[in-house]
């Protein structure tokens, strides 16, 4: 990146895919928490709330974000994790921050842009130093004007869960107790 580039203000879209949280604390009396994100952008926010995953501390998300910003400017990305109460207000279980500009600017986050940097972050509060569990995440910038990038979305949506059934045959037994639940008839 030339120094004239980080003068420059560029419109870029900044792409956040989150995959899971793990490890949440659990903040509901006799249940776990009913988690959701938040993703803090300079003066935007997106809360969503109606995504919730009730009753988990390890919740996958497998959502993808899209959000417009000015680099430089727009550099601190927050996203949070909150615990949904219907009682009482949401109470925020942890949080992390990224510096957008130092990875838009970055070479190597650059040479990132056509895999998946899959990172696991670690959720604070801000009241405390100790870990609220991680997320597992990654970002990509790409500039507004990039259209065929900006098409180009990687799937993680979980697979689905398939039913089956499992079966299974013996052939030859040897010193074997033969035990058989007695009958309704036998008592």
């Amino acid at each position: 990146a030339g120094e004239a580039e980080f003068l420059q203000r560029q419109q870029v879209i900044v792409r956040v895919y989150i995959i899971e949280a793990l490890e949440l604390p659990s903040r509901d009396a006799g249940s776990l928490s009913d988690p959701y994100l938040k993703i803090k952008l300079g003066d935007q926010e997106i809360s969503d709330q109606e995504n919730k995953k009730e009753n988990t501390v390890n919740p996958q998300f497998c959502t993808i974000y899209d959000i417009k910003a000015s680099l430089p400017g727009d550099s601190e990305l927050s996203i949070e994790v909150w615990d949904y109460d219907i009682v009482g207000s949401d109470e925020l279980l942890g949080a992390t921050k990224i510096d957008l500009e130092n990875r838009h600017f970055s070479q190597k986050f650059r040479s990132f842009r056509n895999q998946m940097p899959i990172e696991t972050r670690t959720l604070y509060k801000p009241t405390s130093k100790l870990s609220q569990g991680s997320i597992r995440l990654w970002v990509e910038i790409w500039p507004a004007t990039d259209q065929k990038a900006l098409k180009k979305k990687w799937q993680i949506a979980p697979k689905p869960q398939l039913e089956f059934e499992a079966r299974l045959i013996i052939w030859e037994c040897q010193d074997c107790l033969l035990y058989t639940s007695p009958s309704p008839r036998d008592s």
